[in-house]
């Protein structure tokens, strides 16, 4: 978690770069953030110092899907507490459901709206560090 008074880090994962750059833009107005095109970055991000206090991660990527990395992350003792939250244009209610039994603490559809964006970001964190 965050050191107190410290800048909370969020690492976000989509494999479109111009919606990545969008998101790491709206993020880094509270919070550091670390950026990830691919599942494989991802998980090294995510077990390198400073780890991120959450995870915003798009499902549908070449290589591994969100959902396999998501499993993957919530597998590992190092990484198992970090919120996830999927970012994805998967829509239906299975795919949401998927990615809830996965391990993900929430999940929201392309188009992002970023004040929702930043709304469910800060409960997340909020909850975390309860």
């Amino acid at each position: 978690m965050a050191i107190e008074g410290a800048r909370a880090v969020i690492l976000a994962v989509d494999d479109a770069e111009d919606l990545l750059a969008l998101i790491g833009k709206a993020v880094s107005t509270e919070y550091e953030v670390k950026l990830a095109s691919d599942g494989g970055d991802a998980l090294t991000l995510a077990a390198a110092a400073p780890q991120p206090d959450l995870i915003l991660l798009d499902v549908e990527m070449p290589g591994a899907t969100g959902f396999e990395i998501c499993q993957l992350l919530k597998e590992d003792p190092a990484t198992a507490h970090i919120p996830i939250i999927f970012l994805t244009g998967k829509t239906e209610p299975a795919d949401q459901v998927e990615g809830l039994d996965r391990g993900a603490v929430d999940y929201l559809t392309k188009p992002i709206n970023g004040k929702l964006l930043m709304a469910r970001v800060r409960i997340h964190l909020a909850l975390a560090n309860r």
